[in-house]
């Protein structure tokens, strides 16, 4: 990203470049293996997400720009402009949400929430690059304790936690969010909580390790290292990271009317692979990223 970056509010600027992503995922990399806690389970995930992001997507920003942009843009109108990330992979939302509010020539006040150390340092370090003040929280999101915010960001977030937790998160988003908040998620949305996930070709994945192997050599990673790269990645496209059942219209607009929260916009989007893993997801009308939109009650 190299457009020009209009001054900002107060005086404040964005750079050009609004994420290094060749210097970030290094970070994850090598420090992914002593931040991540085990119980957890995320070191290989934290570890290599940025790096394939970097090199099988050319760093590409997580989906849905354009939705959360629209989103953004009415709050920013409002003067509102306090946003928590829920849960990140790497510096892809903070970076994508940076990237808005560049284009809108506002400053945003960013809180970010993760229970993984990897992630949170990652991301303090993209906002000192950055010359923004974001507050990092490291735990629960059930559990979160802060003073309220304009919006909510999360995406491919709330199929992490196994369906009967998914309320109990959805409540928490909801406790923290100002009247006429906004929570903007990105999210597969299946046709029904029965369908499973596709399976997946195992030669497909092994074409695409070696394909990750030789990039990584190409960008300057030692045999070792890239071989180790494509080890980790072929596990994670392997892995199940999220649990059944999928997210659907109904259980969502559910979850969200119990906590108060109505179910503005669920709009579907059709053969979109931009995740980093998502590529061995085969694409069905029975599973499409969503893009949803909700607001907190009065």
């Amino acid at each position: 990203m190299t457009n020009n970056i209009p001054e900002t509010q107060e005086g404040f600027k964005f750079p050009a470049l609004i994420e290094p992503l060749d210097l970030l995922a290094r970070f994850s990399w090598s420090w992914a293996p002593l931040l991540c806690r085990s119980q957890h389970g995320c070191q290989e995930y934290h570890r290599c997400w940025s790096l394939v992001r970097l090199i099988k997507k050319e760093g590409a920003l997580p989906a849905g720009l354009e939705f959360f942009k629209h989103h953004l843009t009415d709050l920013v109108d409002q003067g509102r402009t306090r946003v928590l990330i829920s849960g990140a992979a790497d510096t892809g939302l903070l970076a994508l949400v940076c990237t808005i509010f560049s284009i809108v020539n506002a400053k945003p006040e960013i809180l970010l929430m993760d229970r993984c150390r990897t992630t949170l340092i990652q991301n303090r370090i993209l906002a000192e690059y950055l010359g923004l003040e974001i507050e990092t929280i490291e735990g629960d999101i059930r559990k979160v304790d802060i003073e309220p915010v304009d919006a909510i960001i999360a995406h491919s977030f709330l199929t992490f936690f196994v369906k009967a937790d998914r309320q109990d998160v959805i409540n928490a988003w909801a406790s923290i969010l100002n009247p006429g908040g906004k929570i903007l998620m990105s999210a597969n949305i299946a046709t029904s909580e029965a369908v499973k996930s596709p399976a997946i070709s195992d030669s497909r994945i092994q074409k695409a390790k070696q394909e990750l192997i030789i990039a990584a050599a190409a960008l300057g990673m030692n045999d070792s290292e890239s071989q180790a790269l494509g080890k980790i990645a072929a596990h994670n496209w392997q892995k199940k990271w999220a649990y059944d059942p999928y997210l659907t219209v109904e259980n969502l607009n559910s979850a969200f009317s119990l906590a108060g929260i109505s179910l503005d916009e669920v709009t579907l989007k059709e053969n979109e692979h931009l995740g980093p893993f998502a590529q061995f997801k085969n694409v069905s009308k029975k599973i499409q990223r969503g893009e949803i939109a909700g607001t907190r009650l009065a």
